[in-house]
């Protein structure tokens, strides 16, 4: 059974930065998630090579690759901050100076 070595995911990392995951936290997950295919591919036929996996990996993630992730991504995090932010506004706007203004 053959594993990636350090080069193969390093190039893993490099290929999800060439396809637009700027978030490093989301290119873990893509990285890993793209490792567990290709050691998978691997269990079954180790002449495979690396690109070869790779494609057949990427090919899974459809027309649009990893887009609609990245794009999901980005509107769960507004959604974060969004919150976060009126929250803080609220909680500043609570204060007994601005209560005695009212």
């Amino acid at each position: 059974m053959r594993k990636l070595n350090e080069i193969e995911i390093e190039k893993l990392f490099q290929f999800t930065k060439n396809h637009y995951v700027e978030y490093y936290d989301l290119q873990i997950e893509l990285v890993d998630h793209l490792a567990c295919g290709i050691e998978e591919q691997w269990n079954f036929d180790e002449t495979i090579s690396f690109e070869d996996a790779l494609k057949i990996e990427f090919k899974k993630f459809g027309v649009f690759g990893f887009s609609d992730i990245v794009d999901n991504r980005k509107l769960e995090l507004q959604k974060k901050y969004k919150k976060l932010i009126n929250r803080a506004i609220l909680d500043h706007l609570k204060k007994k100076e601005y209560i005695g203004l009212i």
